[in-house]
């Protein structure tokens, strides 16, 4: 949907914010989702994902795969006191 609604010249993000790792076995695991990125990334419409950890039990490494198959960033806010700042510091470098 992202690629399909690019807007150039805006910042065509987004965030994906977690407290956790995934442990949904009916959902895709790591490998497919970075194949998936792969796959439906366009240089010339491209899409950024902000990963950002939020808590102690976050994946952080599977969150700053997604960020670097995109181009975009990870973000870790292991203490949730500090989401607000770190959300803010995430759409700020968007």
């Amino acid at each position: 949907e992202m690629s399909r609604t690019y807007t150039p010249g805006e910042p065509n993000v987004v965030v994906l914010l977690t407290d956790g790792r995934n442990d949904d076995t009916n959902s895709p695991d790591l490998g497919s989702v970075l194949e998936t990125l792969a796959a439906e990334q366009d240089p010339a419409r491209p899409v950024r994902f902000l990963t950002i950890a939020y808590g102690a039990d976050a994946d952080q490494k599977a969150l700053a795969a997604i960020a670097r198959a995109t181009k975009g960033s990870a973000y870790n806010s292991p203490n949730p006191a500090d989401i607000g700042r770190v959300f803010f510091q995430a759409l700020s470098q968007a």
